[in-house]
């Protein structure tokens, strides 16, 4: 697995727009299965909606209690201009921390 500096990943979240409150995270799914308040699974077509960003893939599960967002397959994430490609996403959402696995991509065009 390859970890990318927290620069590379200002895109993925703002914790400094949650206002002391927790941000919200919007997953849409072919399936999704499991209780909003703990853990959430997500199969099939997955899109999740941070802020303005938006990640695409074909699996994803986000666990509430741990602030915890795993995404796989064929992972896509979106935010302006920077896009990237990864097989797997792991995303602290306390921390501002995460784990891309064979990432391709740009964070912003070049002439």
């Amino acid at each position: 697995m390859r970890r990318l500096p927290w620069i590379f990943l200002l895109f993925l979240l703002y914790a400094g727009r949650a206002l002391g409150g927790e941000l919200p995270v919007e997953i849409k799914a072919d399936r999704l299965t499991g209780n909003v308040n703990t853990i959430v699974k997500a199969t099939g077509r997955v899109t999740i909606k941070y802020d303005s960003v938006t990640i695409t893939a074909d699996n994803g599960l986000y666990d509430r209690q741990k602030g915890i967002l795993r995404v796989w397959g064929n992972v896509l994430i979106r935010e302006g201009e920077a896009q990237l490609r990864c097989q797997n996403l792991v995303y602290e959402l306390k921390t501002k921390r995460a784990v891309l696995e064979k990432v391709e991509g740009f964070i912003s065009p070049t002439d």
